[in-house]
């Protein structure tokens, strides 16, 4: 796996993916928003394609700097790249990209998605809070911590 910045076609590419897979299908994401997204120029959000060879096995997205440490934005493993250690793989990767001055590493989680809660929690992430409403009407998202040292 390399991880490398997007381009309009892979993040369009991934976009569209995202689309049809929770949590995104069920908070009616629109590929155009998530594409422009990637592409965007915000000097705090740090988007990577994630590629196994030439083909696009997910993305990545660092939003940094946030609460004494890093915050997880994105994180899409497309589904046939599932289940085999790359999304574990990119949570390493941001906790050595973080720096020694980092004592949290954050991430949010719908609350309708136990698979990306547990997840988090199996690396060491605790739940700190719910932020109701954050993304839909009607949806909470977890917020989830990982104190470094």
């Amino acid at each position: 796996m390399t991880l490398e910045p997007p381009d309009r076609a892979s993040a369009d590419f991934v976009a569209q993916a995202m689309c049809r897979i929770d949590p995104w299908l069920t908070l009616q994401a629109k590929p155009e928003h998530l594409s422009a997204a990637l592409t965007g120029d915000d000097a705090h959000f740090h988007p990577l394609m994630i590629r196994d060879g030439d083909a696009v096995a997910g993305v990545v997205a660092v939003r940094s700097p946030w609460l004494y440490g890093p915050y997880l934005s994105l994180l899409a493993v497309l589904p046939a790249y599932q289940r085999t250690g790359i999304g574990g793989a990119m949570l390493g990767w941001m906790a050595d990209e973080a720096g020694e001055a980092a004592r949290n590493l954050w991430v949010c989680a719908s609350q309708f998605n136990p698979r990306a809660i547990a997840f988090y929690e199996r690396h060491g992430f605790d739940r700190v809070g719910l932020l109701p409403d954050l993304i839909a009407p009607g949806l909470a998202e977890v917020l989830l911590r990982k104190r470094l040292r």
